[in-house]
Formats: structure tokens, sequence, C-alpha cells
């Protein structure tokens, strides 16, 4: 992996039963105390595969032990590790994405499409008056679509920044310094990752989808610092 590019990770947090006391064995023991916390045995399972599978993601870029990865927040709560990378998470449902870069900053969010009954109410709070006005007068059947596709970059880049969606009402003036990027990282999901103007984003999508696809990202650290040569990139929207 180049200094001027982007790793997108893919992890399906509906991994067999069987694997999750595999992946608890990749939690600290205050991340095991945060999963005993939920009450539903799906919260549960989605926090232990996503956490799991993060920490062993930024072991492997960092060369160490996942165990000895420490994950702090910033100010605005936005994570970070101390190093030159840079990487951000986000989560929907069954599904998480990770973006993983060097010296640029990232922000990534993701969300399963589907109806819930304030859209506009929402939109009315979020959204400027031009994009409030495209979701709109999107067709029907393209309303929802439309509404998350300006969430999500709305949001990845919030994230990029370290602000974050709940403390700001419009977007910041997107500088020039920032590139879009739309995803689409699994069927019925929509996303978007925003990185500083000029990054590559590598297009194919690195895979967590059970506990030994874990292992095998454990145990192929050269294979993944790679991509001096990315065969295709994203275009920026």
């Amino acid at each position: 992996m180049s200094a001027s590019d982007v790793d997108l990770w893919r992890i399906d947090l509906a991994a067999a039963a069987s694997d999750i006391a595999q992946f608890r064995l990749g939690l600290t023991a205050k991340e095991r105390m945060q999963a005993d916390t939920f009450v539903s045995p799906e919260l549960r399972a989605r926090y232990t595969i996503d956490r799991a599978s993060l920490r062993a993601i930024l072991a492997t870029y960092l060369g160490m032990p996942s165990d000895a990865v420490i994950i702090k927040k910033g100010p605005t709560g936005k994570p970070y590790v101390d190093a030159a990378l840079q990487f951000n998470h986000s989560h929907s449902e069954d599904l998480a994405v990770c973006a993983i870069a060097w010296r640029s900053e990232v922000g990534v969010d993701i969300e399963r499409l589907r109806e819930f009954h304030d859209m506009n109410g929402v939109a009315g709070i979020f959204f400027t008056p031009e994009e409030r006005n495209n979701v709109a007068t999107a067709l029907e059947r393209e309303r929802v679509l439309a509404f998350f596709r300006c969430w999500t970059r709305k949001e990845a880049l919030l994230k990029a920044t370290g602000i974050g969606i709940a403390s700001a009402v419009e977007d910041p003036a997107a500088p020039e310094a920032w590139d879009t990027y739309e995803l689409t990282p699994a069927p019925s999901y929509v996303g978007a990752v925003v990185v500083t103007h000029g990054t590559i984003v590598c297009e194919s999508w690195n895979e967590v989808r059970s506990y030994p696809d874990l292992l095998d990202v454990i145990r192929s650290q050269s294979e993944l610092r790679r991509n001096e040569t990315i065969s295709g990139s994203l275009r920026p929207q």
C-alpha cells in the first residue's frame, strides 16, 4: 500500500454463530465487557465480529499484535491510532466497512437502503436546501436511494474532517482538498468515502466473511502491504 492509496475492507457481521467465540478471543478485556452489555445476542455478535476484525486489520497494517493496537478518540470522537496510519469505519446492520490510508485523512459511511417515516424531517434538519430539493424531486422509487446517497456523502465528509453529523446542520464548505467517492459495498447498501484530494482509492474490496478470513488477515501482512500499482481506482463524484 503506497502513501497515496486507500484500501477498503468489507466485514460481514452475520458470521456463523459457531465463529463468535473465536472472534471474541480477538477482543481486549474492556471490549469483551462492552460486548456483554448488549442484551440482544444479534447486537452482541455484530459488535464482537466488527471490533475483532477492525483490530486485526489495523494490526496488520501497523505490523503489531492485535492486542497491542490502542484505538483512541479525538476531541470530537474521531478514532485514531498513534501512527501515520489513518482509518475510518462505519457499520449498518449486518455490514461494516473500514477505510485505511497512510497520511491521508479519510472518512467513510455506509447505510442499508430502507424506508423510514420521517425521511423528509431528517432532510429538513441536516440537508442543505439544494440537497433537500434533490431528494424531494427524485422519482418515488429512487427517493430512498437519493436520500442515503446524500446522507452518506455528508457523513463521510464530516467524519473525515472530524466534525460528525450531529454537530453540523449544514455542510462545512467542502474544500477542494477533499475528494468524494460513492460506494456500493453490497446489494441494498450505499456508502461514500472522502479522502484528501488526489488520493487513489482501490476499487477492489478486501473481505472478512468468517473467522478463517480473519486468520488470513493476520497471516498476510506482507500481502496487504502490496499495491504499489493499483489495477483500478474509483472516480470522485
